[in-house]
């Protein structure tokens, strides 16, 4: 299984003078990685939470200084989607 956090950044990024690119994954990660990563997200969604019921497009906010990973999804919204 590869480590995500040693996934370098796409040639397209690298062009636009990207430096870093958020890595979200449950992922095993042996301390070789870099950049920005976020790990073990699927306990969370293994109890039901928020992100359990995650869909493509929806948008999410990381606050590294805060530790907070969150989705721009209304309150109403993820309990439609939890039903």
């Amino acid at each position: 299984m590869p480590e995500v956090g040693n996934m370098g950044l796409p040639k397209k990024l690298l062009e636009k003078e990207v430096k870093d690119m958020v890595r979200i994954s449950e992922g095993r990660m042996s301390g070789t990685g870099f950049g920005t990563v976020v790990l073990h997200v699927s306990p969370e969604a293994a109890m039901g939470g928020n992100f359990s019921v995650i869909e493509n497009g929806d948008l999410t906010t990381l606050d590294v200084h805060s530790s907070s990973l969150t989705v721009v999804v209304s309150d109403e919204e993820l309990e439609r989607r939890k039903k």
